[in-house]
């Protein structure tokens, strides 16, 4: 299935996954901002990571890297740093790919974000196999060369445009 959500569904999502989290193998969070709320659920991702056996890939901006790590202490939980990091996206990969779900939206890991604010987002379940496929998709090209080449080149234009500006002060 196919629909437009608001940001309680990701809290929704991710509260799922952390009541039931042996019926996952892998959690995705992309967030560039988040605040107390956000890292509290991180926490007890990476908790019911820890306990089920699960994987938990964290995706956020460098100013809040310091913050999730503290959060992240199962040996399966993984932060990714990116610094242009503008993607929110949420997901689980299910032992069962009919429980597999994306939501893919423009709700931060903030109260405001998952609660208070107006919020558009997809969310996709596996539904059926086309479905199935494109979450799988989603939720696994943050491991691909594709996305290691193209935060590589983000990576050198960052650096490029931080060398000149030194230059010309």
């Amino acid at each position: 299935m196919i629909e437009t959500c608001q940001g309680k569904a990701v809290l929704e999502l991710l509260e799922r996954v952390i009541r039931v989290a042996s019926r996952y193998h892998q959690v995705t969070l992309s967030t560039p901002f988040m605040d107390d709320r956000g890292l509290a659920v991180i926490a007890r991702l990476d908790r019911s990571a820890q306990k089920a056996g699960i994987g938990l890939q964290v995706a956020t901006r460098p100013e809040f890297a310091v913050q999730v790590r503290s959060c992240l202490r199962a040996r399966t939980s993984r932060l990714l740093v990116l610094p242009n990091l503008h993607a929110k996206l949420y997901g689980a990969l299910g032992k069962h790919q009919a429980e597999h779900e994306v939501i893919v939206t423009s709700a931060n890991l903030t109260e405001a974000g998952l609660l208070r604010n107006v919020e558009l987002g997809l969310r996709i379940t596996g539904s059926t196999p086309t479905h199935q496929r494109l979450i799988e998709r989603v939720l696994r090209w943050w491991a691909t060369e594709e996305f290691a080449a193209m935060n590589a080149r983000l990576q050198g234009r960052r650096a490029l445009i931080n060398s000149r500006s030194r230059r010309s002060t």
